[in-house]
């Protein structure tokens, strides 16, 4: 469900020198409920697949996932606002193995 850029026939690629800043989002609801999306629609792409939602994914990856992000990739140097998207992040590992045990009962 990523976004791709589309671009005219002529056009030239650069790279910048620097950092940008990339706000994809306005406001925390806005970041939960592209979260969400963004978990229903892997969701949905697992079950084409056939994967299945176990009590390790459901329960063990959206903890490695907030530890991986926390504190290997150092988001506690963010503050609050690090804290509030690896949280996030573990949410969404979550919702995705939710919503795809959910599928897979339905069927």
């Amino acid at each position: 469900m990523h976004e791709n850029l589309v671009f005219p026939v002529d056009v030239k690629v650069v790279t910048l020198k620097g950092k940008v800043l990339h706000y994809t989002v306005n406001s925390i609801k806005e970041f939960s409920d592209k979260t969400n999306a963004y978990a229903l629609s892997n969701a949905k792409k697992y079950k084409l697949q056939g994967k299945k939602a176990g009590f390790v994914k459901l329960y063990f990856a959206p903890a490695f996932n907030f530890i991986q992000h926390y504190f290997f990739r150092l988001g506690f140097l963010d503050g609050w606002e690090g804290y509030l998207i690896c949280k996030t992040n573990a949410w969404y590992t979550f919702m995705k193995y939710v919503f795809l045990k959910e599928m897979n009962r339905k069927g």
